[in-house]
């Protein structure tokens, strides 16, 4: 008769879980943070050519450094810097074949022509 103790009573632990549920933990914060940030742009009024145009500015770094910024970035967040990428000409050629969502250019192209009307 085999004795009952915690390890045969439950299973020895799954290699690796830890880090696992680590690796979720930081990334389920590093999305709210991202949300939060992306809230409080908004709540401030930064309009989205503002945000395109700081976008642009990010992305002009080597391209590394680029590659890293797109993989941190939100499904939101990562519309926008595709839109300011394709702006710029794909000045470091980024993510060649990706485009930004067509509803997202389109409220840029509007944001910007009601600006240049009203100033």
């Amino acid at each position: 008769m085999q004795a009952v103790t915690p390890v045969n009573q439950v299973g020895s632990t799954e290699p690796g879980r830890r880090e696992r549920q680590r690796l979720a933990r930081e990334a389920r914060t590093l999305e709210a943070m991202e949300a939060a940030n992306s809230r409080a742009r908004k709540s401030q009024g930064v309009s989205l050519a503002q945000r395109v145009a700081d976008a642009q500015k990010e992305l002009d770094r080597p391209l590394a450094r680029a590659f890293e910024l797109f993989a941190n970035l939100s499904e939101r967040e990562r519309d926008v810097y595709l839109l300011a990428e394709t702006l710029g000409k794909n000045r470091k050629g980024v993510l060649n074949g990706a485009h930004p969502t067509a509803a997202l250019e389109a409220a840029y192209r509007a944001e910007v022509q009601a600006g240049s009307a009203n100033g």
